[in-house]
């Protein structure tokens, strides 16, 4: 006579791989949440926002120490009046020469910088409206404009 055996342990081979499959599936789900290259964008914008409004302050105080603004900012040249006497740390983008743009007309100036998560979003801070505002490309290179 034939017994069956009534206490047999363990898993089959099919609910192993199920639940493999099951894990996979899920951890796409929280990786594609999660996005962690979207997040480092995101925390890279804030950082330049920062950069941005030190910079207002670093060009309002040579404007007023010095009377004028400056017609060009470039603390990327250690020799500037700006960068040794205005600007106490350097955004990284000016070491490149590349990333925050900044152009003036007698005492009014804008400055701008592009966003990491997307290139066709601007920080701009002008002394037309004296704050930082979120910009489309079409305001870039003028004084006064911010396009949404």
């Amino acid at each position: 006579m034939h017994e069956t055996k009534k206490n047999e342990q363990g898993f089959t081979l099919i609910e192993i791989m199920m639940s493999i499959v099951i894990i996979g599936i899920l951890s796409g789900i929280v990786v594609s949440i999660i996005n962690p290259k979207r997040q480092q964008d995101i925390a890279t914008d804030a950082v330049n926002k920062t950069y941005v409004e030190k910079l207002v302050q670093a060009i309002g105080a040579a404007c007023a120490g010095e009377g004028t603004c400056p017609a060009t900012a470039d603390p990327g040249v250690s020799t500037s009046t700006l960068r040794r006497i205005y600007l106490s740390q350097t955004p990284p983008s000016f070491n490149t020469g590349t990333g925050i743009y900044y152009i003036a007309s007698g005492n009014t100036y804008s400055i701008y910088m592009a966003w990491a998560s997307n290139t066709a979003r601007y920080w701009k801070y002008d002394t037309t409206w004296d704050s930082i505002k979120e910009c489309g490309a079409a305001g870039i290179g003028t004084i006064g404009t911010c396009a949404p």
